[in-house]
């Protein structure tokens, strides 16, 4: 499509106006973003209109726009093509479809050179013809007309199925000057003409056919390679529809801000008078609390500052006033509880006194219990003797509940005792207590600590008492009533201690109150503060919005300028787009109508050769393509007649891809093609007409001239052709698909040319498939001559029935016969796989194909070194006499010319006499050696030998006669 826009936009360019060139500069961007990206132009047409970044500098714009069109549109749209053109000499392909990537990086893909006359590839379907013309139209055209037709992206189409790597592709033409990886827009173009394709010509066969769906002008545009026009017309929508999504694109987002300023104007009048009355409130309480009129936030700041002055002095006043504490007790204390711990002492051992001498040695807690239980006992006997009660002196019942009222007594004295141990066990801790806090108050406060002599029991802390250890109390409790009476000093001192912390305690209160109160009036002055600070942020900020909003609405105001000129630009690209769209239609039609014109006075010619044996009245001696009515009609009219007949209708299916393939043919005729690619075109024309076909290629006057590329999978037709041109130059090819890819060979070459040159173009597979076919052909040709008998099966193959002699008997035969031959070790250790050979096509089979350790091209030239070994060695054994007749007569020669060497000879020819002579000598000392590797009868063995010594001797002798001077 680019190609024929460059054409309709430099017609344009200089003529139209402004809006007019805008829109050939948004579609050419949007053909550049289909080529990168893919995609409908109509959509990258207008996402370029709507993104597009207008300025008001329209002047200097549509002048760089328009520069820059006449450079990318470039001097080679022109009405004639006018570049040189040339045949195609080679193209090489590497993981383009079919066509596989070799074994490594060393292969770089199938080569394939083309006869500057006639070429053709024969092969089944699914061997890889549409893939080596597909390799040839995207090489010289940049796109593949099938992937368009099966709407799929270009780059998914050409790629090998299962490979990562990229397609690889190169072409060269006959002609040097040409570069194949530089053709112009306008070349590819000119090059899409050359491909003629069985699918165009089918589906011209349905031209007129409404089942299809298809108009006739797009078939028609198919088969003369115009479709890219008229995809580029169908392309755009109608004015109406252009006209409602381009107003959708008008912009207001600039309008929308002058609006929302507006608003925003308006609001913030409202919030000034809100945050000044809110700044007023808060005054009116500073005024309040600082007790004065119009304070200010530094009068706040500075309060603040006084509270939080009065606050740390007076925390450091009360933190000077407290003290370590003193711990209250005076001398009665202790003596009252000394003389209370002895009191409860006294009474606490008059109990125990007193409870052990009523005790027996009985336990008459249990004595009382087990009397009770007696008592609930009913009997008419003395429970202890079984006297019967009538019978005793006193009822043991009577005596035991007297005596157990006195067992009752000694549990109660019990239990008094028990409450006394505790009282005095109490008193005992109280008197621990004064002792330690004594003793606190002396560690603790330095004054008091020498009021207590050091060694007396007061001088340490209390130990802890036990009533077990009854020496203890009484020996520390008689020490401490003593001491008490010398210590009195530390009483006196301590009852000073405890009035001053009284005192000190009251001021350390009244401190607090006061901190509290500062406490509170500061979190009231700090409210107040913060409360003024963020209503007048909130005020200066509204102000400064009120006091910029002339600014902003003027600089919006500005912006709004581009808004609406870009607005005034969309309506521009409405008005004028009526026009391009009406023009572009228009110049399709030109275009179409002048091919046609030109094409009319072709199309008879080709189909009358094509038809040459239809009935005089079938024959046509013109055609006419009709466009009246918008609808594209193609007319004929018979030799004889004057009336315009409708071919669509008239035509019979056969007729009718006659007549497509005619229309391709007159296409290339009237521009020229120097080479036309046939994609198994003759597998679209009935077998009636495929004679006239080969006889037409051969003798039309363009088409003989012509480099025609054929393909083809009708083995007949392939045979016709080739015995048509064997009077002239071409070349024929076999193509097979193989799983590693596309493969060829050539029908005529010599097997080491063939090698040689795949080798030369690191064609690794190709140079396998030849020296696998050179091998089966060498060993089965030395079975023949020998006459020796080799086992194989009858088997049909894909042309006739054939023995197929098995891979087993060629090496059994080879290796009894060529014992230990180091060429034919090389060859079974790759084991080179027969059984795939066609011995009339050569043709290639992939699972026969079976060189197991072959991967790269060094090993590939290993393999062909040993195969060119074994046919010498091969030659060898057939024509051993012949050869060492041949190197005895060069070596005479050689020796003769040894005898000529002087010293005005110069020295490389010296060196190169020398060198023969020496490489011919040691041939013939080898010679008995390869006869013997080779198990050449001994008799001839020593035959030779004999010759060769005989030779050498004579020499030798010659040579020391002319030295002593005897010759």
């Amino acid at each position: 499509m680019k190609y024929y826009f460059k054409k309709f936009a430099k017609q344009k360019i200089q003529s139209e106006a402004d809006e007019f060139v805008w829109l050939l500069y948004f579609v050419y961007c949007s053909l550049m973003d289909i080529e990168a990206h893919g995609g409908e132009i109509w959509e990258h047409l207008k996402r370029r209109i709507k993104d597009f970044n207008f300025d008001k500098r329209t002047v200097t714009r549509i002048k760089n726009v328009s520069t820059f069109l006449l450079r990318n549109l470039g001097d080679d749209i022109s009405t004639a093509f006018n570049s040189p053109v040339s045949k195609i000499k080679m193209i090489q392909v590497k993981d383009f479809r079919g066509f596989g990537s070799g074994f490594n990086g060393d292969c770089k893909g199938v080569c394939i050179d083309f006869d500057s006359n006639n070429t053709i590839f024969y092969g089944p379907n699914g061997s890889g013809k549409s893939s080596l013309c597909d390799a040839l139209e995207y090489k010289l055209t940049g796109q593949v007309r099938e992937a368009i037709r099966r709407n799929r992206r270009i780059s998914d189409y050409i790629k090998r199925i299962g490979s990562t790597a990229n397609p690889s592709l190169s072409i060269s033409f006959v002609d040097d000057a040409i570069d194949g990886e530089r053709l112009s827009e306008s070349e590819k173009n000119y090059y899409s003409q050359a491909f003629i394709e069985k699918n165009r010509i089918q589906e011209f066969s349905l031209f007129g056919s409404k089942d299809t769906g298809i108009k006739k002008e797009q078939i028609l545009s198919i088969l003369i390679g115009m479709d890219d026009l008229s995809n580029l017309a169908k392309a755009f929508v109608q004015p109406t529809a252009f006209r409602t999504n381009l107003l959708s694109f008008k912009r207001s987002v600039v309008a929308n801000k002058i609006a929302s300023l507006n608003a925003a104007n308006v609001s913030n009048t409202t919030l000034k008078k809100e945050h000044e009355e809110t700044i007023n409130a808060e005054k009116t309480k500073a005024d309040t609390i600082l007790a004065k009129t119009n304070a200010t936030i530094a009068d706040l700041d500075a309060e603040l500052l006084k509270l939080d002055e009065a606050i740390q002095a007076t925390n450091a006043d009360t933190l000077s006033l407290s003290s370590v504490t003193v711990h209250s007790h005076t001398q009665q204390d202790f003596e009252t509880a000394i003389q209370t711990l002895e009191s409860n002492l006294q009474k606490f051992d008059e109990l125990n006194t007193a409870l052990i001498a009523a005790k027996t040695d009985l336990s008459f807690s249990n004595l009382y219990t087990a009397i009770q239980e007696l008592q609930t006992t009913v009997t008419d006997s003395c429970p202890a003797c079984d006297t019967p009660l009538a019978s005793v002196t006193k009822n043991p019942f009577t005596k035991a509940a007297e005596e157990l009222a006195k067992l009752q007594g000694i549990k109660e004295q019990e239990a008094e005792f028990i409450a006394h141990k505790t009282l005095v066990e109490q008193n005992l801790k109280s008197l621990e207590s004064l002792h330690n806090y004594l003793n606190l108050n002396r560690t603790t406060i330095t004054i008091l600590n020498g009021l207590i002599p050091s060694g007396t029991p007061l001088h340490t802390a209390s130990p802890q008492y036990s009533l077990s250890d009854r020496n203890q109390i009484d020996t520390t409790v008689s020490a401490i009533r003593t001491q008490l009476s010398t210590i009195s000093n530390y009483f006196n001192e301590v009852d000073s201690l405890q009035q001053r912390q009284s005192h000190k305690q009251i001021t350390i209160n009244a401190n607090n109150e006061k901190v509290s109160e500062f406490n509170r009036k500061k979190r009231a002055v700090e409210s107040i503060k913060t409360n003024w600070e963020n209503a007048q942020t909130k005020l200066d900020t509204v102000n400064l919005a009120l006091g910029t909003y002339m600014t902003d609405l003027g600089e919006l105001n500005t912006e709004k300028v581009v808004e609406d000129t870009y607005n005034s630009f969309i309506d521009s690209l409405v008005t004028a787009y009526t026009s391009f769209y009406t023009q572009l239609q228009t110049f399709k039609d030109t275009e179409f109508q002048t091919r046609f014109g030109k094409l009319e006075s072709e199309i008879a010619g080709f189909y009358r050769q094509i038809n040459k044996h239809d009935a005089e009245h079938d024959a046509v001696s013109l055609f006419k393509i009709n466009n009246s009515d918008s609808d594209y009609k193609i007319e004929f009219q018979v030799k004889g007649s004057t009336v315009l007949e409708d071919a669509s209708i008239k035509f019979s299916e056969g007729h009718l891809r006659s007549l497509g393939l005619s229309i391709l043919l007159a296409n290339a005729k009237i521009n020229n093609l120097p080479f036309i690619i046939f994609d198994d075109v003759v597998n679209a024309i009935d077998s009636d007409h495929r004679a006239n076909i080969i006889e037409m290629m051969v003798n039309d006057s363009y088409l003989k001239n012509t480099q025609q590329v054929v393909s083809t999978h009708d083995r007949l037709y392939w045979e016709r052709f080739s015995v048509e041109n064997q009077r002239g130059q071409f070349k024929s090819y076999i193509l097979k698909c193989s799983m590693q890819g596309v493969v060829h060979y050539h029908y005529k070459l010599d097997f080491k040319e063939k090698i040689q040159n795949a080798l030369d173009h690191f064609d690794i597979r190709q140079a396998l498939l030849y020296s696998r076919i050179w091998f089966e052909t060498i060993a089965k040709q030395y079975c023949m001559e020998n006459n020796i008998q080799l086992t194989g099966t009858l088997k049909p193959n894909e042309f006739h029935v054939a023995i197929e002699p098995s891979l087993g008997s060629i090496y059994r035969v080879l290796k009894e016969k060529l014992t230990d031959n180091e060429h034919l070790k090389v060859l079974h250790t790759d084991e080179i796989n027969y059984k795939g050979i066609n011995q009339e096509h050569h043709s290639f089979d992939e699972f026969n194909f079976n060189f197991i350790h072959s991967r790269t091209s060094t090993e590939v030239q290993k393999i062909f070194e040993a195969v060119t070994g074994l046919d010498d060695d091969i030659q060898f054994l057939k024509n051993h006499d012949t050869i060492l007749t041949n190197l005895l007569k060069s070596y005479k020669e050689c020796c003769d010319k040894l005898k000529t060497l002087n010293a005005r000879m110069p020295i490389h020819i010296q060196n190169g006499i020398i060198q023969k002579h020496d490489e011919i000598l040691k041939q013939l000392r080898d010679f008995p050696t390869r006869m013997t590797k080779l198990k050449i009868e001994t008799s001839l063995i020593q035959l030779a030998e004999g010759k060769i010594k005989k030779v050498l001797i004579g020499n030798i002798v010659s040579a020391l006669m002319k030295k002593n001077g005897m010759i």
